[in-house]
């Protein structure tokens, strides 16, 4: 093998992704990677918000399909896009060094969210960042907002909207020069995986397994592993407003959660620590007293509002 296909989404984030594992892999082996870039419905839907979305795979499905067809030899993705559940032709072959899981408010200008004016407006295209803002200003109003990174920013710009909420980790990807203020967990838990970056294979590509490890970073393939697992038992995703973070430092494992129904009346949060070696004792016991606080009451209640009973 002296060459390997990667196939990606065409955003901008999207490409730098796939050109961050390309210059992971190269640097680390004697293989040439090559980047194809995969149109997917999340990419040409621009106007279907995202709890709204029906099924799996809304960013995926296309990228999938080419790995099964052997026309790229692995995938790119923000981990958080990926369903928890791959199916047995799937697997995650490697999650490189984490990038800033945090969630961020970019603004026009430099602002605290402390500072907001009253009544004012932020655009999230996530169910999950909305909720957890009302839960800390309920006057603050929130807009639906899709597309790429350039296209949020540019509507933040033309509308004038106080606020943007979006992920740390494509700030520091992009070298993107713009103001903002970044939540603490105690304020906004984030989703699942969230800087991560997750490089997908076929299930029967053991070929690639030396390539994979070389760029595998162990701490953080463990917590976001912990963090879907979590979400998983919750029935997370797109519909649901779930958040769950874990971080692992001096072999000491944390774990907060988040778990809402769609209208924010009814939320449970737990936070739970321990020594790593003991990391499946604590993930089962985050999932249990989600379970004894009423998950399952939310979740039903959030699929039957939902249509999906």
């Amino acid at each position: 093998m002296k060459s390997l296909i990667i196939g990606s989404r065409g955003s901008t984030l999207a490409l730098w992704q796939a050109n961050h594992i390309k210059t992971l892999i190269e640097s680390n082996t004697d293989l040439h990677c090559q980047i194809k870039v995969i149109s997917t419905r999340g990419d040409r839907d621009q106007s279907t918000p995202l709890p709204e979305v029906g099924g799996k795979g809304f960013f995926t499905e296309e990228i999938e399909s080419e790995l099964k067809a052997h026309t790229i030899d692995l995938a790119v993705h923000s981990m958080k896009d990926l369903p928890t559940d791959l199916g047995d032709d799937f697997k995650i072959g490697a999650v490189p060094k984490r990038f800033s899981p945090k969630d961020v408010m970019v603004s026009n200008k430099v602002m605290d969210f402390e500072n907001l004016p009253e009544n004012a407006t932020i655009a999230t295209g996530s169910l999950r960042r909305g909720l957890q803002l009302k839960s800390l200003r309920e006057d603050i109003k929130i807009i639906d907002v899709r597309g790429n990174i350039d296209t949020r920013i540019r509507k933040l710009k033309e509308n004038k909207w106080d606020g943007l909420i979006m992920a740390e980790a494509a700030i520091e990807r992009l070298n993107l020069n713009v103001p903002y203020y970044s939540f603490s967990k105690d304020q906004m838990i984030p989703s699942a995986a969230q800087g991560a970056l997750a490089v997908e294979i076929s299930s029967n590509r053991n070929d690639l397994s030396y390539i994979l490890e070389k760029i595998n970073h162990n701490p953080s393939h463990t917590a976001v592993s912990i963090e879907r697992e979590i979400i998983d038992a919750l029935d997370g995703g797109c519909k649901t407003p779930v958040g769950c973070l874990a971080s692992i430092e001096n072999e000491i494992l944390k774990i907060d959660a988040f778990l809402s129904d769609i209208n924010g009346s009814q939320f449970i949060r737990i936070s739970d620590s321990g020594q790593l070696r003991e990391k499946l004792k604590i993930t089962e016991h985050v999932i249990t007293s989600f379970t004894e606080k009423g998950a399952k009451t939310i979740v039903d209640a959030n699929r039957k509002a939902l249509g999906n009973a």
